[in-house]
Parts: C-alpha cells; structure tokens; sequence
C-alpha cells in the first residue's frame, strides 16, 4: 500500500515535470526540431535525472 502511494505521488511529479519540459520546449521556437530518439538523448545528456527530484 506504502509502495502504491510512492508510485502515485512520483508519477504526478513526473507528469508535472513533463508538461513543464513541452511548455518549455514550445517556447524555444526551434525551426529544425530533431527526431524523438536524438531529442531524448540530447535532453538526457544536458539534464541529470537526479535534477528531477
């Protein structure tokens, strides 16, 4: 149950987290937009997953 509630609170971190990276994202105004695959590897380079946190 504890496990659960863990699980709940960390996806509704993350899905904040998510929708605050797109609106970020959006507001750079980039005209060469990179396929998703070199997207996320270039996001996961530039931002340590502990930043989430």
């Amino acid at each position: 149950m504890v496990r659960d509630l863990i699980n709940d609170a960390y996806e509704v971190v993350m899905r904040q987290r998510r929708i605050q990276a797109v609106e970020r994202l959006v507001g750079l105004e980039v005209e060469d937009v990179p396929d998703p695959v070199t997207l996320s590897r270039q996001l996961e380079a530039a931002y340590d997953i502990g930043d989430l946190y």
